[in-house]
């Protein structure tokens, strides 16, 4: 009896860590929309790039970190969850207490230089094919690449309890041979609309 009784616990326990293994979250994927981009300075200071808020940059260190997000409001999510007819308690069930999508992509990035680079780049120069990006954080197999790959690589990431964002670190490859440096960043989306923004204006050393 004995026996029996272990060999049944032990089918029982294998039995349970299926289960849960193959549990599928039951919140529905909710949605949300990219509604806004900002920048912020980046700086190699330390074992890793981090953003901050002084405005000099070394000639061949200039880079950015922008960052695209959603920005409704917690009432809008609550509604969603309510309209589904779920509580809180059940989200334990899941890794993720909530799943977004976002009903857009990053489809291509555009920088315009707002000042001269060196004498054969002008100012309102279309300089994308000069800077190099990658998604933050990093990761395993995220390394530098060309904007125009990164886009393609950007596909509809699932966030974990987390309305849909996106940070992307872009460097620029040449030297800057100015004074001063500033740049418009254009991020298309497949909704046809396009987010746009200034970096701050950079004192080149």
């Amino acid at each position: 009896m004995r026996v029996l009784n272990k060999s049944f616990l032990f089918l029982a326990t294998i039995f349970l860590i299926r289960l849960l293994q193959s549990c599928d979250c039951i919140w529905p994927v909710l949605y949300g929309d990219f509604h806004e981009m900002t920048i912020d300075n980046l700086y190699h200071s330390g074992n890793l790039p981090e953003s901050g808020s002084t405005d000099t940059m070394y000639a061949e260190a200039v880079a950015f970190r922008v960052t695209v997000r959603d920005t409704n409001d917690l009432f809008n999510e609550s509604a969603q969850r309510a309209s589904l007819g779920f509580t809180t308690a059940q989200a334990f069930q899941c890794a993720c207490s909530v799943e977004y999508l976002s009903n857009q992509q990053i489809t291509k990035f555009r920088i315009i230089t707002l000042h001269p680079l060196n004498q054969n780049i002008p100012a309102l120069t279309d300089i994308t094919r000069y800077f190099v990006g990658r998604q933050f954080p990093y990761h395993n197999g995220n390394l530098y690449q060309s904007l125009e790959n990164l886009s393609q690589r950007i596909s509809k990431n699932r966030y974990c309890d987390s309305r849909p964002i996106e940070k992307i670190d872009l460097y620029l490859k040449l030297k800057v041979q100015h004074a001063i440096a500033q740049f418009r960043i254009d991020i298309e989306l497949s909704d046809n609309r396009t987010l746009s923004s200034l970096t701050n204006l950079i004192n080149i050393k």
